[in-house]
């Protein structure tokens, strides 16, 4: 009676959850969200050259716009925003029962814990409102790599394997769920490593992903990552920063519930010399660094008007702390092949991202694992709750900050319409976010308008958030939800 009460519950929030975002799903877009849909649209054109207009802003592959111009075309729509944003929600399903799965894989005892958290945790929540590869692409490779863990029947396995091809083609990073699967077999069940059904998978998976890139190859002229991009890739310093920031990121994860045994441990003569050892180590290695870009290993909008520097410093704490979690965990002798798998597979994740410009939505594939180890912990249920509380209030900032940017994009909009100015104005402020709404990537006439063109600083007018007098300022907007405040400005350049 208790789990089917405890099953009707996590129907009820999962059902809510999604309705929730359904309701905001008519947002303007934020944070290049645009170029995806408009992928879509440039796919439908058949045309090579417009195609690859989608390289020039960005540097993803067109895996996602595929995925949104293939439903369109099945739903006989060119809404491609729309059904991105579909596509996005769908998301929250296969995480759903991905958390099943994965709770019964690890048999978790904290299994309504472990599915509130994850779906209300900020990164996982906010993504949800977006019409972008990066939920999706990890929500699925979660799901898929559960699914053939889970199941016995090979058609179920094999269609697993084929979705999580699809994962890797959308967001190649989230490949990394294949070497999960085997790692985890490695440490709980070496038999299964050579068994048919996943040889057979693995070579769905690679024959299913390899003729994407080599398509992509022959049209495009690169298989992966586009040239504009490769600066991208970072340097062996850069690698080490991005190492550091991001085991300070995740280590935010863990903290609440694992701080009171880090302290009791550091009080530890013998630990105290480890954790001095550790921190020295790091924080040297900063100082010499100090000037390396944090990139978007940050709290958004919600760390402007923070200190870099004290930022910096702030991750480069929370990964001593990591980092001597690491050592105390694999040293007790409560260690086991749990243990392993998840410090394993968040390490060899690390590694492998470090090595590219760094961005906390990357970290997605590891929440799993990490609210696993985070919730082995023993904690008082009071720091759950304070835990889910300070989640809340942080999705709410975000999402208003969403609102208010939708707000000030719609109405500027709807003024250079209606005055007749969009071809005249600088996208400026909202290039970043909704440029599909304030210039076009091409002509009635399939010609290209390149970046150029749409950004040209001889155009009459631009947007911006900042103006240093009324003089020129031909409209103005302010939006305010919720603590959050932004203005923006149409002004007329001299």
């Amino acid at each position: 009676m208790k789990n089917l009460t405890i099953l009707k519950l996590e129907y009820i929030f999962v059902f809510i959850y999604i309705l929730f975002h359904i309701f905001f799903i008519n947002l303007d877009p934020i944070n290049d969200e645009y170029i995806f849909y408009s992928g879509a649209d440039f796919i439908g054109t058949q045309n090579i050259e417009i195609i690859n207009i989608f390289f020039d802003y960005n540097a993803n592959t067109l895996g996602f716009s595929y995925l949104i111009y293939i439903f369109s075309t099945i739903l006989n729509t060119d809404n491609f925003y729309l059904i991105g944003k579909i596509i996005s929600l769908s998301s929250y399903i296969f995480l759903y029962f991905g958390i099943l799965n994965f709770i019964k894989i690890f048999e978790i005892k904290k299994k309504f814990e472990i599915l509130i958290i994850i779906f209300l945790c900020p990164i996982v929540f906010t993504y949800g409102f977006r019409a972008t590869p990066d939920l999706f692409s990890f929500c699925l490779a979660f799901f898929s790599f559960s699914l053939i863990l889970i199941k016995k029947k090979i058609i179920i396995k094999l269609l697993a394997f084929f979705l999580l091809s699809i994962a890797f083609v959308i967001k190649p990073i989230n490949g990394i769920a294949l070497f999960f699967v085997f790692l985890y077999y490695f440490l709980f069940n070496k038999k299964k490593i050579f068994q048919l059904e996943n040889i057979i998978g693995v070579i769905l998976f690679f024959l299913l992903s390899t003729t994407f890139f080599y398509l992509n190859y022959k049209n495009h002229g690169f298989a992966i990552i586009s040239p504009n991009w490769r600066n991208l890739d970072t340097s062996e310093n850069n690698f080490l920063v991005n190492f550091i920031y991001y085991l300070g990121f995740l280590n935010l994860v863990i903290l609440p519930f694992n701080f009171k045994f880090i302290l009791k441990e550091i009080l530890n003569l013998k630990n105290f010399v480890l954790f001095t050892l550790i921190s020295l180590t790091i924080f040297s290695y900063q100082f010499i660094h100090i000037s390396e870009s944090i990139n978007e290993i940050n709290f958004g909008f919600l760390s402007d008007g923070l200190n870099e520097y004290i930022l910096k410093l702030f991750f480069g704490l929370n990964a001593c702390f990591f980092i001597f979690f690491f050592f105390i965990s694999i040293s007790t002798k409560n260690r086991n092949h749990t243990l392993y798998f998840i410090l394993i597979t968040t390490l060899t994740y690390l590694l492998i991202i470090s090595n590219f410009s760094p961005a906390q939505r990357y970290l997605m594939i590891l929440f799993p694992t990490i609210y696993l180890l985070a919730l082995r912990q023993n904690y008082h249920k009071i720091i759950y709750i304070i835990v889910l509380l300070t989640y809340f209030v942080l999705n709410l900032l975000i999402l208003n900050n969403h609102l208010v940017i939708s707000d000030l994009s719609k109405k500027t909009h709807n003024f250079l319409i209606k005055e007749g100015l969009l071809n005249q104005t600088h996208p400026g402020y909202f290039g970043q976010h909704s440029l599909s709404r304030f210039a076009k990537f091409y002509d009635s006439k399939m010609n290209i308008i390149s970046q150029n063109n749409i950004f040209d600083q001889k155009k009459k007018y631009i947007i911006t958030n900042e103006i240093k007098s009324y003089e020129n300022v031909i409209f103005s907007y302010s939006s305010n939800k919720f603590l959050i405040n932004r203005e923006i400005f149409v002004v007329l350049r001299n």
